[in-house]
């Protein structure tokens, strides 16, 4: 293992990183991973220690807190039920599709225009075009601009609503689904503000025209 990482050009991070003087400790909570004295973490050791802080983190550390969950599942849906459904079968029921698809019918059933907008107002019938045109990549950055997640969850809605402030960047509220869209004058003008602002991800973001 030495001699791979010796001859790794990563090695100098990951020197610098040991020079810090890292115990065998939870950097989080700072829980001890061994009993007895606390050794620090070298190049001799760094397997074990990140070993023991997987251990710590996805087993041991959250075996209680997993156990609490299940029982409260339990008393509202007997989770033995979900034996019937696959890994990726749940995950699809819950999460939605991986691919993201959707045509005109599928738009206009899931975006709810408000504000003074209608499904008949330009710039509603602009971004369904965009939306219609956007690769699986950009439509993933799009719901993840608006709703939070990349992916289509059942029974997903999206309420666009009329923006009249002052900037021309379309903004979200992920908690509500929300998306906020001035009244643009062109698809052009509509499709470079709101790629700009997925681009972005963050939910909130907001520019001065």
């Amino acid at each position: 293992y030495q001699r791979r990482v010796h001859g790794n050009p990563k090695w100098d991070h990951l020197r610098a990183i040991l020079q810090c003087g890292i115990d065998f400790v939870d950097p989080i909570t700072e829980t001890p991973l061994l009993d007895g004295p606390t050794p620090t973490v070298d190049i001799n050791n760094i397997i074990t220690y990140l070993k023991l802080l997987r251990k710590l983190w996805l087993q041991d550390g959250v075996f209680h807190q997993f156990a609490a969950f299940r029982e409260g599942f339990d008393d509202v849906f007997p989770s033995s039920s979900l034996n019937a459904f696959s890994p990726l079968e749940l995950c699809q029921l819950i999460c939605g599709e991986q691919d993201v698809i959707w045509d005109t019918s599928k738009l206009t059933s899931i975006i709810s225009p408000t504000g003074g907008f209608t499904h008949e107002s330009p710039t509603i019938k602009w971004l369904k075009e965009e939306m219609l045109a956007m690769d699986q990549s950009t439509r993933r950055k799009f719901l993840q601009f608006v709703c939070a997640v990349p992916r289509m969850i059942p029974g997903t809605r999206i309420e666009v609503i009329k923006w009249h402030g002052t900037s021309r960047m379309p903004t979200s509220q992920t908690c509500t689904n929300q998306l906020n869209l001035p009244v643009f004058s062109s698809q052009e003008e509509l499709r470079t503000n709101l790629l700009e602002a997925i681009a972005h991800d963050g939910g909130f973001h907001e520019r001065q025209a």
